[in-house]
């Protein structure tokens, strides 16, 4: 039959590896809601990256937009400039 010091040395290694467990324990669930944190996180930073790149894309449109106004413009400017220059010709 096994001894008094046999059952409370059995005991305290149960205990002991119970307590490791409680800590391994303690320590995923404080990774899990680590987890989720940065999960979080990273869902905001691509909700607002989707929100910068639609800004972006109506500013290259806008831009665009501008550019041929100006070309427009600039060729309107030299065709005037050309016949100004014919009629000064004449």
């Amino acid at each position: 039959m096994p001894s008094e010091d046999h059952w409370y040395n059995t005991f305290q290694n149960v205990y002991v590896n119970t307590s490791d467990l409680d800590c391994t324990l303690n320590s995923v669930l404080e990774s899990e809601q680590n987890l989720l944190v940065i999960l979080l996180m990273i869902t905001q930073v691509l909700e607002r990256l989707n929100e910068i790149q639609k800004e972006v894309m109506i500013t290259v449109q806008e831009l665009n937009k501008s550019q041929k106004l100006y070309r427009e413009e600039q060729h309107e400017a030299h065709e005037a400039k050309v016949k100004a220059t014919n009629v000064d010709a004449k």
